[in-house]
């Protein structure tokens, strides 16, 4: 009898003793941004900007030579830590995509050209992108001075606009651009010198934008040659009008 009341005084015990189980919580890990590329450039390098949060620093244009997998076609660049960014494909300059946006996750890009298409997991090889020439906007803005940057909205269709203007993409001799794809039209205004533009209406195609004139070609450069429809046109009378009056011919 004693026995049983031993065996179930240290039965009892070792129950009691029992810590409550901590129910385990399952925490989402995937933090970062990570691209691949594969189309038709030969030297593909990225360019990117405005990280979220904020700290991953811009490289110059064209942006950094991306590193080539050592197994297959696919070029790739990760962006740790990183939420959201835009970057610009380009073949060491042009062509170049339009600028593109990505968001936390592995991300895929097929591309030709200026044009492209991404997917959220590799694509098969018999798997071919769409390209739309069309539905793109470009605006180059002339700034030697400083970095200009763009405000945009209402677009058409709608879902591209930001409150806060963005850096516009350096090119060369003083000039910046921006791009968007796959909309008809857009409003915007942009900063120069930190002084806010009017609104501009921008429809598909190449814009330019130099001492607050907006045109669909690029204006003329001091030494260089310009577009014909910039220069002024005299008519030139080859032969005397005669009006009756030889006192005033």
């Amino acid at each position: 009898m004693r026995k049983r009341y031993l065996s179930l005084f240290l039965l009892i015990t070792m129950v009691g003793s029992q810590k409550p189980v901590t129910p385990i919580t399952e925490v989402n890990a995937e933090t970062g941004i990570t691209v691949h590329y594969k189309g038709d450039y030969d030297d593909p390098h990225i360019y990117y900007w405005n990280s979220e949060p904020s700290g991953t620093a811009s490289p110059g244009w064209p942006g950094e030579p991306m590193v080539k997998d050592p197994e297959g076609e696919w070029y790739t660049k990760t962006f740790p830590g990183v939420s959201a960014i835009n970057l610009i494909f380009n073949n060491k300059g042009q062509p170049q995509t339009s600028d593109l946006y990505r968001t936390t996750g592995e991300w895929w890009w097929v591309g030709s050209g200026a044009g492209g298409k991404w997917y959220d997991k590799e694509p098969g090889e018999t798997e071919q992108p769409t390209y739309d020439s069309a539905k793109k906007i470009s605006v180059h803005v002339k700034s030697p001075n400083s970095v200009p940057k763009i405000r945009y909205y209402d677009s058409n269709p709608a879902g591209q606009n930001v409150s806060t203007p963005q850096n516009m993409v350096s090119e060369k001799n003083g000039w910046y651009r921006y791009g968007f794809n796959q909309i008809q039209s857009i409003k915007a205004r942009f900063t120069i010198n930190n002084t806010e533009s009017r609104e501009y209406f921008l429809t598909e195609g190449e814009w330019y934008l130099k001492d607050n004139l907006l045109t669909d070609f690029k204006p003329k450069e001091s030494g260089g040659k310009a577009d014909f429809r910039e220069e002024t046109i005299y008519f030139l009378m080859t032969t005397r009008f005669f009006d009756g009056d030889p006192s005033n011919n």
